[in-house]
């Protein structure tokens, strides 16, 4: 994708009403266009966290003043769950054991009202995160698959850590493949969009050691990348490489739009 249309995409997205809209405008699946959208959630989040968190006592004034948890998250432009987190935390519960499960809370409004907030995050959520890797492992599936139709031999990660091996990739052919005129002897998994920012960190956390110790590899960014990242130090694919498994891939894609 070029950073033009990543950019429009990018900003025209605000809610996840947006998601099908942008998806048919811009022909993309909707789990791409949701993939953009998470990573817009998540920069925000960071950027405003910490000034949202040092307001918990008034949040919390305001939800005993009869504002709901969601309509005070809306309004200070924070995911549902974490302004969960923070009024809980002011009361002095344990939100991270009370979120997993809300039914533990005698206090009935608050408790319909954390089940709510659980509901309408697809970001932040404890749902949100068991299909964030949910999607990580099946994103590996499906190399695993792909790799078993063209009959190569390879070791898993696992199979490395076993060995003692730090600083291992999701694969590890055991004969180098040709791709696009590259010989690749590693693959590396990433069931998310590859813009600059995630590239530029997996490439100083991971991507250069597996590079160093195992020569040229290939990173699959499933959900897309941007294509001022595909520089030839490593091959770089998505999605619309591997015809011989579409018809799984459409329902990885399609994996968490509902939420």
């Amino acid at each position: 994708m070029d950073i033009e249309t990543y950019n429009q995409i990018y900003t025209s997205l605000n809610s996840m009403e947006d998601v099908a809209y942008i998806s048919s405008e811009y022909g993309e699946p909707a789990g791409v266009i949701l993939t953009i959208f998470n990573q817009k959630i998540v920069s925000r989040v960071k950027r405003i966290h910490p000034c949202v968190n040092r307001k918990r006592r008034i949040h919390l004034m305001q939800w005993k003043a009869g504002k709901s948890i969601l309509s005070i998250a809306n309004k200070n432009h924070i995911p549902a769950s974490l302004m969960a987190s923070m009024i809980l935390k002011e009361m002095g519960h344990p939100a991270k054991k009370i979120l997993k499960d809300p039914q533990q809370i005698s206090d009935r409004r608050l408790r319909n009202e954390i089940v709510n907030a659980l509901d309408a995050d697809c970001f932040f959520s404890p749902k949100a995160h068991r299909m964030h890797d949910f999607r990580g492992k099946a994103g590996e599936s499906l190399l695993e698959k792909w790799l078993g139709i063209r009959k190569v031999q390879f070791l898993t990660e696992k199979d490395l850590k076993r060995k003692g091996t730090s600083k291992t990739p999701d694969f590890l052919l055991e004969n180098a493949l040709e791709i696009d005129g590259n010989l690749i002897s590693w693959i590396e998994s990433k069931a998310l969009f590859g813009s600059d920012r995630e590239h530029f960190g997996h490439h100083h956390r991971q991507l250069r050691h597996y590079q160093s110790r195992y020569g040229k590899g290939m990173v699959v960014y499933w959900y897309g990348f941007l294509e001022s990242i595909d520089n030839g130090r490593y091959v770089v694919k998505d999605h619309s490489y591997f015809k011989e498994i579409e018809d799984d891939i459409e329902v990885f894609l399609d994996m968490g739009v509902d939420c």
